[in-house]
């Protein structure tokens, strides 16, 4: 993860997870993205592949 984003979750900031599709924040359908809130600020975390819906389909 991004130093800023750890930072921000140290120090106390509120963390929401955005999935995708999302043109705003640019993630396709099986994508999400963490962002952190601290202070009127936005620091955002890596954008991540949501594995495990993929692997219980093929169950």
């Amino acid at each position: 993860m991004p130093a800023e984003f750890e930072n921000c979750i140290r120090k106390g900031g509120r963390v929401r997870t955005i999935s995708g599709p999302s043109k705003k924040f640019g993630l396709s359908k099986d994508q999400y993205v963490r962002l952190c809130f601290l202070k009127g600020k936005t620091y955002r975390g890596e954008v991540r592949t949501k594995h495990l819906e993929k692997e219980l389909s093929k169950r």
